[in-house]
């Protein structure tokens, strides 16, 4: 913290003299070269710019050592340093070097020093106090990333922030402009503003920025946004895909939008050569989506095998999704003997990548091994706080029929809700059978309503039931018939005597359901397909006009 302090009180001006004669030294220059950061704004060299990921310490740091001896006051040189160590996963040294840079002004290096402790992608550990104070200090100096990051918790940061970025652009940095754009195109943050967002990536696209080029190719796909043309998001994002920078997430959108037709008919062909295209660039998106059209069958017979290639090497690219598909394919035994203990480790990695379906699949897998049901809830648990449908109604399901853990229909509702939010229609269906026994039959309702909605053809017809129950005769009926209309054959099983159990009031042969099945009768009658009486009766005869208006 002192180290901190002493930042706060120097906050040194910077030799701009000092500086730009050094730029012009063939030292400084080689640095550049192997270590150059996009967030630096002057360019002075004109090289491209090393994503952190791609850094070579081992490499850079001789080259960047004789620029720093030759230039001991050379910030930009001294920041490279500080990169360099933090890649090559050095804390003292990193630090070291990055506050020199920062003391002397060069404020994208606050930014460096707070992420090395920012949440669980902090490479150095999660302090979340001292990456707090490094971003504030940054945020202060006038850097836009630092103002943004800060912005996440408190959003009253991301004006400031724009600020930032709008200035920077204003001289000529296009990588500024881009960033300003971004800012200006997340729907969640405050300053959201697509056709602003457009303008400037524009600006950065003029300055030659390909991720730039790349977004408003991206706007024009996805966004409505003004003048929208599909011949603009093709020429844009292949311009970004083709480029030096290799924005091979281009690459992937123009597949999508091929695959999806979203620039005419659908057009496989189109679509796997950019997704091949993306995934020779590295992107292992990319991969999995062309692995996706290979194991669909959709660029000639289906290649399970052709498949496997790319969705292995799209986890091997980090994409989460290709390795659940490469998963599947082993555990369904795709490529020779199905072999669940491959399926689980790549279940894992992507789990591990943050992919929520193979989170749900690996829990699973485990619970139904007994021994690992504890680990198999924890994998089911990550896969449903990621927004996995299909992971929240599984732990829905094993806290209902009580198989691994203690029953618990409360918790067992409160998953189904979550998948139903989420659009799951078997869950809202199962959240309404949970929510009827725990006697909340207006919730119960609901539910029924929403997965009826989303297709679920059964629960039109729990709805209808119950809302004839609460006196809404014609609702009920109109419900009841549009289960039917939709395949499903819950009335008529329900309307059999011979499945009826006593005090069970899903069963529809009492009394109280004779309005019910009189208004069945009455529209089948309407509709040609019932002659017989309107008595409600339940019999071969309305069984076939029920039969026949529902084909099952």
């Amino acid at each position: 913290m002192k180290r901190i302090l002493s930042v706060l009180a120097i906050l040194a001006a910077t030799d701009a003299h000092a500086q730009s004669s050094a730029d012009m030294s063939p030292s400084v220059q080689a640095c550049d070269q192997v270590a150059f950061n996009v967030s630096s704004i002057e360019n002075p060299n004109s090289v491209t710019p090393v994503d952190f990921s791609d850094l070579n310490p081992s490499e850079a740091l001789p080259i960047c050592h004789v620029a720093h001896d030759e230039f001991p006051d050379h910030l930009r040189t001294t920041y490279h340093l500080g990169r360099l160590y933090d890649a090559a996963g050095d804390e003292r040294r990193a630090i070291q070097y990055l506050t020199l840079s920062a003391e002397g002004g060069f404020n994208v290096a606050f930014n460096n020093l707070g992420n090395m402790y920012d949440g669980l992608e902090g490479r150095f550990g999660n302090d979340p106090a001292l990456a707090r104070t490094y971003h504030q200090l940054g945020c202060l100096q006038g850097n836009g990333p630092s103002c943004e990051r800060l912005g996440d918790e408190d959003p009253t940061y991301f004006p400031r922030a724009f600020t930032q970025y709008e200035a920077n652009c204003e001289l000529d940095h296009g990588t500024s402009c881009r960033w300003a754009g971004h800012l200006l195109n997340d729907t969640d943050k405050p300053t959201h503003d697509d056709a602003l967002s457009l303008n400037f990536f524009e600006r950065g696209c003029e300055l030659e920025d390909a991720n730039a080029c790349a977004n408003i190719g991206w706007m024009h796909l996805w966004r409505d946004v003004p003048g929208k043309s599909a011949a603009v998001a093709i020429d844009r994002l292949s311009a970004a895909c083709s480029s030096e920078a290799g924005e091979a997430w281009a690459c992937r959108s123009l597949g999508v939008g091929y695959e999806d037709g979203e620039f005419g008919a659908v057009d496989f062909d189109r679509a796997g050569f950019w997704f091949n295209e993306g995934c020779t660039q590295d992107d292992g998106g990319s991969c999995g989506y062309y692995g996706d059209l290979l194991e669909d069958g959709d660029l000639g017979a289906s290649d399970p095998s052709g498949a496997a290639i790319f969705f292995e090497r799209g986890c091997e690219l980090d994409s989460g999704w290709s390795c659940g598909r490469l998963a599947d394919l082993h555990r369904d035994g795709d490529l020779g003997p199905a072999s669940l203990e491959i399926a689980k480790n790549l279940f894992e990695k992507g789990c591990g990548l943050d992919h929520a379906w193979s989170c749900g699949n690996l829990g699973n897998i485990l619970i139904a091994e007994r021994a690992t049901y504890a680990t198999g809830r924890g994998f089911l648990g990550k896969g449903c706080n990621l927004n996995d449908s299909y992971s929240c109604r599984s732990l829905g399901d094993y806290y209902n029929r009580g198989d691994f853990f203690p029953r618990d229909l409360e918790r067992a509702a409160s998953f189904y809700e979550l998948a139903c939010q989420q659009d799951n229609e078997w869950a809202c269906s199962d959240l309404g059978y949970a929510n009827e026994e725990l006697g909340d039959t207006a919730a119960a309702a609901i539910a029924r309503l929403k997965a009826c909605e989303l297709g679920d053809a059964g629960s039109c017809a729990t709805y209808g039931i119950s809302v004839f129950e609460a006196g809404s005769i014609q609702r009920g009926i109109d419900f009841s018939i549009r289960s039917l209309e939709e395949g499903s054959n819950h009335l008529i099983t329900n309307m059999d005597n011979r499945n009826a159990q006593p005090g069970s009031r899903m069963y529809l042969t009492s009394p109280q359901y004779d309005g019910l099945r009189k208004g069945v009768q009455r529209h089948l009658r309407s509709r040609g397909l019932y002659n017989g009486s309107i008595d409600g009766i339940f019999g071969p005869n309305m069984e076939r006009a029920m039969r026949s208006l529902c084909d099952c």
